[in-house]
C-alpha cells in the first residue's frame, strides 16, 4: 500500500489484490466457472511459463485472493503416487520466506497447486539493489531453501522471477518444488539452488548492467554471495 492510499486497478479503479495486476472483480470477472476442491473459484489467467499456466482464483472459505498453477505433463511423467506424496510435504511446509501452498488436486486431466497471494514485486523488478540489500535478499532465500532441502524439497527454477520482495524488502520464494516434478530442474537440483542463488545475487546486485562496478562494489558484491552461500549450509535461524 502506498503513502497515498491503497493501490487501483486500472480497469475499474477498484483496490487491488495485493501483488496481482488487477482487483479481484476483475481477476475474477471472464474466468470459468470451475470451483476447485469445493472452495476454490477459478478466475482469468496471470501468465504462464515452463512450469504451467497461472490463474487468479478466490477462496470462497475466506474470501482471500489465491493462485492456481496447473502442471504440465512432465518430462519423463512422474507417477501419481510419487508426485502426490511430493505436493503432500509442499503443503506441509510452511516458512516466513517461502509462499505457502495450500492445497494441491485434479481438474480433469490437469494437476494444480493452490498458493499464498504474496505481498510485493518480483525480485527481477526491484533490481538493480546496493550490494547489502541484495544480501538481506539472499539470507532470506538461503533460509528458505535450508527449511526446503531439510523437508526433501527443491526449487530447481529459482530466479529473479520467482522471488518476490515486500515493502520492507524481505524475499519470499514463490513456485517451491514445482519444476522437480516436471522434470524441469537439474540432475542434482539442491545442488542447482546453491548455483541459481549465486547467480541470482549478482544478478539483484548489478542488473541492469553497471558500465563497470568500482572494486569495492566487486568485494561487497562477493561478499554478499560467499556469506549467502554459507549462510545455505547452516540451519535456519528460530523463529
Amino acid at each position: 500500500m502506498s503513502a497515498g492510499g491503497p493501490a487501483r486497478c486500472p480497469r475499474c479503479g477498484g483496490a487491488l489484490a495485493e501483488a496481482l495486476a488487477a482487483c479481484a472483480r476483475c481477476l475474477l470477472a471472464g474466468g470459468s466457472d470451475a470451483v476447485l476442491l469445493g472452495r476454490y473459484e477459478l478466475g482469468r489467467e496471470l501468465a504462464a511459463d515452463d512450469l504451467g499456466a497461472v490463474y487468479a482464483a478466490r477462496d470462497a472459505a475466506s474470501g482471500a485472493m489465491v493462485r492456481v498453477r496447473f502442471l504440465p505433463e512432465g518430462d519423463p511423467p512422474l507417477p501419481d503416487a510419487g508426485r502426490d506424496e511430493a505436493l503432500r510435504v509442499l503443503v506441509s511446509l510452511r516458512h516466513p520466506a517461502i509462499v505457502a501452498a495450500l492445497a494441491f488436486g485434479r481438474e480433469g486431466d490437469e494437476v494444480f497447486v493452490v498458493s499464498e497471494v504474496p505481498p510485493g514485486r518480483p525480485a527481477a523488478e526491484a533490481a538493480p539493489l546496493a550490494p547489502d540489500r541484495a544480501l538481506g535478499v539472499g539470507l532470506d532465500i538461503c533460509e528458505a531453501l535450508a527449511a526446503a532441502h531439510g523437508r526433501g524439497i527443491a526449487h530447481g527454477a529459482l530466479g529473479p522471477r520467482r522471488v518476490v520482495i515486500d515493502e520492507r524488502g524481505s524475499a519470499r520464494v514463490v513456485d517451491l518444488g514445482i519444476a522437480p516434478l516436471l522434470g524441469a530442474a537439474p540432475a542434482d537440483p539442491a545442488a542447482g539452488d546453491v548455483a541459481a542463488l549465486a547467480r541470482l545475487i549478482a544478478a539483484l546486485a548489478t542488473s541492469p548492467p553497471l558500465p563497470g562496478p568500482t572494486p569495492s562494489t566487486a568485494h561487497a558484491l562477493r561478499r554478499a554471495i560467499a556469506l549467502a552461500l554459507v549462510r545455505l549450509r547452516l540451519p535456519p535461524r528460530s523463529s
